[in-house]
């Protein structure tokens, strides 16, 4: 027995199709991320059940006008909810598969000399990540079992610090894009303006870093991250891949 396009069917199939074709264009065009966003979310959440709906109700009015917008709206609301699924499981499920980790060995001094970098006052530390006006520095205080380190945001211009966070140990990343360090303790995550230091503040946000972990009998760091999040000013980063540098116990990897 094939499969039969009844009104309700066909009204799904249309607006699910129509969402992700939306989508593919909103990408292809703008990039995700852009600042079309929200009218992208509009048009696909709101647009592609209403036309899904209109569909069956076209199909459906025939018979009976009262059932066809009874199935109008179920169609609607069917559209609606595939296409929230559709955007979590790309938001949320899929990019926890596919990052990229380093092996962490036993133990390794394996900081290469041309990411040293002396900041007058502070000392000699490791260069993190650095953009035009900033530079991550992280000092390590080896006399102590756990290496207890601090990580310094830097002004390339005076070379004066902007600001400082102190952890326990030595198990950092840090990345700069746009303006703002991504600076993580293991999987505590921090987000900074590096103009001044202040805190990045996010409404939503999601990403897949999980630091450092362990599967079988080997430990790994994860050397990148994808993030997605809305701020509190209203922009928007939409599955944005960032590469980190990072220091575990004593190892550099970049």
């Amino acid at each position: 027995m094939g499969f039969i396009f009844t009104p309700t069917k066909l009204g799904i199939i249309i607006g699910v199709a129509l969402g992700i074709l939306i989508y593919l264009l909103y990408v292809y065009a703008f990039g995700e991320g852009s600042s079309v966003f929200y009218l992208f979310a509009f048009v696909m959440l709101l647009c592609c059940p209403l036309v899904g709906g209109a569909a069956t109700f076209y199909r459906a009015r025939k018979g009976n006008e009262s059932r066809a917008h009874k199935k109008s709206f179920v169609s609607g609301a069917v559209i609606f909810t595939i296409l929230i699924a559709l955007a979590f499981f790309s938001y949320v499920i899929l990019p926890v598969f596919f990052f990229e980790r380093a092996q962490v060995p036993g133990s390794c001094m394996n900081n290469p000399p041309s990411m040293e970098y002396t900041v007058p006052g502070l000392g000699m530390g490791i260069l993190l990540a650095s953009d035009s006006r900033s530079s991550v520095l992280v000092l390590v205080d080896r006399s102590k079992p756990l290496f207890n380190s601090t990580v310094f945001l830097v002004n390339k211009s005076n070379n004066e610090s902007i600001m400082n966070m102190k952890f326990n140990n030595d198990v950092i990343g840090a990345g700069i894009s746009d303006g703002t360090l991504y600076l993580f303790n293991d999987r505590l995550g921090y987000f900074i303006d590096t103009a001044n230091g202040q805190y990045v503040r996010n409404v939503i946000e999601t990403d897949n870093y999980r630091g450092l972990y362990a599967s079988g009998n080997t430990t790994y760091m994860q050397t990148n991250m994808e993030l997605s999040a809305v701020n509190v000013n209203g922009s928007v980063i939409s599955h944005m891949i960032l590469h980190f540098a990072s220091l575990v116990y004593g190892c550099f990897f970049q």
